[in-house]
């Protein structure tokens, strides 16, 4: 049983037992209602990419091959997008000053 974040076996085992345990995660990172990405340009990539999860899980392969490449697309746009931002940042090294 599992109740109050705690697992209760029944009766108490006599020996060690494996259990196993399938559990589901929900993504927290975009959950309430004012957040947003960490650029705004990403909405098209998290759009596409949530509709290929829902195809697969449909199992519908045709229409997952179809999204497919726009989705490598805008997830190649947004690496570029992303390097060129950080490449005004310079990486800290044992060599950097201020240390």
């Amino acid at each position: 049983m599992y109740f109050n974040n705690k697992f209760i076996l029944r009766p108490v085992p006599d020996a060690s037992y494996r259990v196993e345990v399938q559990a589901y995660r929900r993504p927290t990172e975009l959950a309430n209602a004012g957040d947003m990405p960490e650029l705004s340009e990403w909405w098209e990539y998290i759009a596409l990419g949530a509709g290929i999860k829902i195809l697969q899980d449909r199992l519908d392969t045709e229409g997952v091959n179809m999204l497919l490449p726009q989705f490598e697309n805008q997830e190649i746009l947004i690496t570029r997008r992303k390097s060129i931002q950080n490449s005004g940042r310079r990486t800290a090294t044992i060599y950097s000053e201020g240390q």
